[in-house]
């Protein structure tokens, strides 16, 4: 490879990407990768094949039909190709031609595996042995077999992760906003498309946070305490976690200790999918301590209704 990203093998790189380079392509890599710039230039690159793949995943395009449309067109026009792939034109490429050009056949081949769960929630086991809890309207991909050098799964939404310590194989989490390294831990990750506050919370272990727009701003965490990313002041704060609650949505474990009653609901209302209805206002001080563990909605608005003379009542989103 050369020190210009026009001139990049883009095969290479995609064995790179996936793990399939041999011994002598590994080499030649890590070579070009030490020379000038060119570990800057590939950390934007795969910034932006995991952002491309995001599009792809969501939207379910037909990935061998657009595999043989890229294969005749590359085959066409591969004496154009280098001129095509220009400084002043790299955002644009990047999206076009990577997204396509490389995470197509890298979905291809690699078997990923896309988990969207919709309106449940759902378990998964690795073959590294991790375990992830997915909550509702989320999207997890991972490959059936991890490459040589790590371990990488995408989300888009929110779960929780209990990772398989392996020091030789870091555990990396990249979603639309951050980058999470681990070796082995659990801890919650919290990132919608749709919202621009994206959050880690680390239940044991310790969690390097980093943002994709710049590598460099990163905060290491350990138990109890909270990273933060706001997409638009593009801030990553480091604070200690004060919600007991944050992975209540998987256990369905509750406890409140004079907390607000109208906040109180709205937490209800994200563990059990419901949306709580009541004929009168709630006055915004009343406050509500108790624990629930793994109790049904009935039963938990039931006690609600009797301790503060009210009467909610649910409906299940669809």
């Amino acid at each position: 490879m050369k020190n210009k990203k026009e001139h990049i093998d883009w095969m290479l790189a995609g064995k790179i990407v996936s793990g399939e380079a041999s011994v002598s392509e590994q080499e030649n890599f890590n070579i070009w990768l030490k020379e000038d710039n060119n570990h800057i230039v590939w950390q934007q690159i795969q910034n932006e094949l995991e952002q491309a793949d995001f599009v792809l995943t969501k939207e379910k395009i037909d990935v061998n039909q657009a595999w043989q449309k890229v294969q005749v067109k590359t085959t066409l026009k591969k004496r154009s190709l280098n001129n095509y792939f220009s400084y002043s034109a790299m955002a644009a490429s990047v999206l076009l031609i990577l997204g396509i050009f490389l995470f197509y056949p890298l979905i291809k081949r690699n078997n990923y595996t896309a988990v969207e769960t919709y309106q449940t929630i759902d378990q998964i086991e690795l073959t590294d042995g991790s375990y992830i809890d997915i909550n509702r309207n989320s999207v997890l991909k991972y490959p059936k077999t991890f490459n040589k050098n790590e371990r990488t799964v995408n989300l888009n939404g929110e779960a929780f992760f209990n990772v398989a310590k392996d020091k030789e194989h870091p555990f990396i989490i990249r979603t639309n906003n951050i980058k999470i390294k681990v070796l082995g831990t659990s801890f919650n990750v919290k990132d919608y498309p749709n919202i621009s506050i994206s959050e880690v919370i680390v239940k044991t272990g310790l969690v390097e946070v980093s943002t994709l727009s710049d590598t460099t701003n990163k905060v290491l965490l350990k138990i109890g305490e909270k990273a933060t990313y706001n997409s638009t002041s593009k801030q990553l704060i480091k604070t200690q976690n004060n919600n007991r609650n944050f992975i209540s949505w998987k256990t369905q474990e509750i406890t409140f200790r004079k907390d607000k009653l109208i906040n109180a609901i709205t937490l209800l209302e994200e563990v059990y999918n419901v949306e709580i209805d009541h004929t009168e206002s709630i006055d915004p001080t009343a406050e509500i301590t108790a624990t629930f563990e793994k109790n049904t909605i009935e039963f938990i608005l039931n006690t609600i209704n009797k301790s503060h003379n009210l009467n909610l009542d649910y409906t299940t989103k669809e």
